[in-house]
């Protein structure tokens, strides 16, 4: 087969039918779903780290007062403020600690890092 011939076979545009972007991520949630459900130790521990991140700061509410909270500097939005920030702060750390955790495990997975 000649390379001329051969270029315009691969080049050759192939008619595709357009998925709807609302289908695509419907498709993601679903399949993320799937994966969540299969390991049950692992939906155990997010459904008991959600209850016990509210609960936490539910107690921190009850132990706070709201002039505690606007000597704190949050004398706009009250307690919400406060726990809005707090909530950000905590993903934040909870993210970078996590996303180093995952690398070091990536690399040892692949073996160009030793334990």
């Amino acid at each position: 087969m000649e390379v001329e011939k051969l270029v315009e076979v691969i080049s050759e545009e192939v008619p595709r039918r357009k998925t709807p972007i609302y289908w695509v991520v419907f498709s993601f949630i679903v399949r993320d779903f799937k994966v969540w459900w299969t390991y049950k130790f692992w939906l155990l521990l997010d459904i008991s780290g959600m209850v016990l991140f509210v609960v936490t700061y539910y107690l921190f509410s009850l132990i706070t007062t709201s002039q505690q909270v606007q000597e704190a500097g949050y004398a706009v939005g009250g307690y919400f403020t406060f726990a809005l920030i707090g909530i950000a702060f905590q993903q934040y750390v909870h993210f970078a600690v996590q996303s180093i955790n995952e690398s070091i495990r990536e690399e040892q997975w692949n073996g160009t890092m030793e334990t």
